[in-house]
């Protein structure tokens, strides 16, 4: 199967603005030890405000899939694994996809700490503009947060007289 084999950075326009995006690869097992290019890539990723975890509407276990990138992302960086995510099931254009996609989307749904899950086709369109609307919005979010974050840190902590 297909995957990144290098970063590549895009500029996304729409959903209300434009996005920097990184393109990963898969993580491998172990990448966490550096297995595969798994510390590089891992180091790139600290980097983002928001995660799109993309799972394979193929997949025979997404939920084990998702949890094994999850459980990468927190061996290799506990703040990491805080990032906030959107979990996309891919390939949601095919027949046999779309007939158990409800049933994929629980699975993960299950596992998963949030409810930031989409099924969607890059090769149809299927709920593009809603993942473009979605990111947008949850991307402020985290923005506005981190802001308030940093306001918070450098106010002086006065001491009292």
């Amino acid at each position: 199967p297909f995957t990144t084999l290098v970063p590549n950075l895009g500029v996304c326009e729409g959903g209300g603005g434009a996005m920097l995006w990184l393109d990963i690869p898969g993580l491998l097992e172990g990448a966490h030890e550096g297995r595969g290019l798994g510390r590089a890539f891992l180091r790139h990723v600290e980097r983002c405000r928001l995660l799109l975890h993309l799972v394979d509407g193929e997949s025979a276990e997404p939920a084990a899939e998702y949890l094994a990138i999850n459980r990468e992302l927190q061996l290799y960086s506990p703040r990491l694994a805080a990032t906030p995510q959107v979990v996309l099931v891919s390939k949601a254009e095919l027949p046999h996809v779309a007939e158990r996609i409800n049933e994929t989307v629980a699975a993960i749904r299950a596992v998963a700490p949030h409810g930031r899950i989409l099924p969607f086709s890059a090769h149809s369109g299927l709920n593009v503009q809603q993942l473009m609307q979605r990111t947008h919005a949850l991307l402020r979010q985290v923005q506005h947060q981190q802001a308030q974050e940093a306001e918070a840190e450098a106010a002086p902590h006065g001491h009292g007289p």
